[in-house]
């Protein structure tokens, strides 16, 4: 014989945690971020053609080690002939206390930062752009024991 129901009972406790599930889709890529700044080195062996060592920012940067060991440093704005582009550069060498030159210059030309062999030598360029991105770059040049080239520096945009 069957009797009557009775009232619900309480509610028992939670069971255990289930499988974890499938991992979802990748999400969308993010926004391509501003330029770093950042730290250059190149060792350039004695005897090198002209190498382009920062191109970034609209800011080019070469250079070059001639047979004798003497590092050569050229900077220029990238793009088409424009008046508006602007740089600004001075040097020093480990034989002069004092700057050895600023120079101001305006428009596209390929820019000698160091046109002969002082041994040791190191500067400072800035460059303005026609769209008007600002690059500075602080740079070191020598001769290395090997009588190679180092060529050292940081950027920052």
């Amino acid at each position: 014989m069957n009797g009557l129901n009775g009232s619900k009972g309480s509610t028992g406790p939670a069971g255990p945690a289930g499988a974890p599930g499938a991992p979802g889709a990748p999400g969308a890529p993010g926004a391509q971020g501003p330029p770093g700044d950042g730290v250059f080195g190149y060792p350039l062996r004695a005897g090198s053609g002209s190498t382009v060592i920062l191109a970034q920012n609209g800011t080019v940067l070469e250079a070059a080690c001639s047979e004798a060991g003497a590092a050569t440093l050229v900077v220029r704005p990238e793009g088409n002939e424009n008046p508006t582009n602007t740089v600004v550069s001075t040097t020093f060498t480990e034989t002069e206390t004092a700057e050895r030159g600023a120079s101001f210059y305006i428009g596209n030309e390929r820019i000698v930062l160091l046109p002969e062999d002082p041994g040791v030598a190191s500067g400072l360029v800035g460059v303005r752009t026609a769209s008007g991105a600002v690059t500075t770059v602080q740079w070191f040049a020598a001769r290395s024991s090997a009588g190679d080239c180092i060529v050292d520096g940081t950027v920052a945009y």
